[in-house]
């Protein structure tokens, strides 16, 4: 497939696109719906061509419609040519740049995140109206990111586009809160999208009401010393070829997840991967359902790992036999201290024909509390130096029935509610 560079004359560039259509209609792709697998991949090569070529030519429009504007000027009186001021209620910064922002289709000061972006002072606020959009950007500036719901529930919604070859949203700033946004299909060539990138030169992160799907990567990145907060959020169907996972924070100080999904990791992905010196996980769901997921929890690290007042479960599609790893990656250990608090928590292990369904495996040895739990359906605890302990300051249930849960049928239905569970 050839690769379109945007050339200096618009004419042209707009003949190469053409050119470009009429190929991929001429493509055996376009013959029918029982595809193989080779024109598959081309299909997604071509979705991901348009979508280039959209915001190519969305720019070019615009540059288009400015240069006309300047030509019909030419040679008019200064008071013919004045435009007037456009009434809005967008307010102004001494710099000129605007402090609030809305974007949508029609009717917006800016289709394109990425130009409301740039157009946007520093600390302000971009709106976006609920809504399908294939628009991403690159979040170079301290901001918060809003997205709006309308009547039905509708979010805005931003829909496969992907910035800088790696996901819908790049967080590349001091301070930025991304609130109440849809985002969905992240996906690359590279198979390492995400809804979110965090690049290293963030630092203080909060997600609130997120819903991140169907993408190779719900979050991915940090930074050495980023604070990221993921509250009121849902991921699902997130992971792909093991590469890529539901969450997957590979640095950073602080990790805190609350009162959040995480949900059907696929692909053997872990549900939740953290390199984070603090990983702390609350009021959350961590559930494989009937995904293809690793691990519910990869601490691949070490540091403090604090599990409090969540359900986590693994099924029969599960790839791996424990629900958490500690510091399994020995060329990427944390500084000390080390330590895994696990309390208050259900963990829920679905596939009885299993042979091994432990509770969790560690290189590193820190100081292990693990009290007041509910385990169902594990066949042990897998650190024999612990096993004793946690034996007696947790309960275990042979499998759901003797647990007092309902019968697994692969939905949230038949999970118990994350919260505080009274004393053994």
């Amino acid at each position: 497939m050839p690769h379109l560079v945007a050339p200096d004359d618009t004419v042209s560039y707009l003949a190469r696109i053409i050119a470009f259509l009429f190929c991929m209609m001429a493509m055996p792709a376009w013959a029918g719906d029982d595809a193989s697998g080779g024109i598959k991949k081309e299909l997604r090569d071509i979705h991901q061509q348009l979508r280039v070529i959209s915001r190519q030519l969305q720019v070019r429009l615009d540059r288009i419609e400015k240069r006309l504007e300047r030509i019909e000027g030419v040679g008019k009186p200064a008071a013919a040519t004045a435009k007037k001021p456009k009434v809005s209620k967008v307010r102004k910064a001494k710099t000129g740049r605007a402090t609030a922002l809305k974007v949508c289709r029609q009717g917006c000061d800016y289709t394109d995140l990425n130009r409301a972006i740039q157009a946007l002072k520093p600390g302000g606020t971009i709106t976006m109206l609920p809504g399908l959009s294939g628009t991403c950007g690159v979040i170079d500036r301290s901001l918060t990111l809003v997205g709006l719901k309308d009547k039905k529930g509708r979010r805005a919604h931003l829909a496969g586009g992907i910035c800088w070859g790696k996901a819908s949203l790049v967080v590349r700033a001091a301070d930025v809160t991304i609130r109440g946004l849809e985002i969905s299909n992240a996906n690359v060539r590279d198979r390492n999208g995400a809804c979110i990138r965090i690049d290293p030169s963030s630092v203080k992160l909060m997600i609130d009401d997120l819903y991140c799907h169907d993408s190779e990567n719900g979050i991915l990145g940090g930074s050495k010393n980023s604070r990221i907060t993921i509250v009121n959020s849902l991921f699902e169907r997130n992971g792909r070829g093991g590469r890529a996972h539901g969450i997957y924070i590979s640095n950073g100080d602080v990790l805190t997840v609350r009162n959040t999904k995480i949900l059907f990791s696929k692909g053997q992905g872990h549900t939740l991967k953290s390199g984070a010196r603090h990983t702390i996980i609350e009021d959350s769901v961590l559930a494989a359902l009937d995904g293809r997921n690793s691990r519910a929890i990869d601490a691949y690290g070490g540091g403090e790992l604090i599990v409090r007042r969540s359900v986590l479960q693994q099924s029969k599609n599960t790839e791996n036999h424990e629900f958490i790893g500690v510091a399994l990656e020995s060329k990427r250990i944390n500084p000390d201290p080390h330590s895994t608090l696990l309390e208050d928590n259900w963990f829920i292990y679905d596939d009885d024909e299993r042979c091994c369904r432990w509770l969790l495996t560690a290189k590193l040895f820190g100081p292990f509390t693990i009290r007041n739990n509910r385990m169902v359906g594990l066949t042990g605890v897998h650190m024999p130096s612990i096993d004793a302990r946690v034996r007696a300051e947790n309960r275990f249930f042979k499998d759901r029935k003797e647990a007092g849960l309902p019968s697994y049928d692969g939905t949230l239905a038949s999970l118990p509610k994350p919260g505080r569970l009274p004393k053994k």
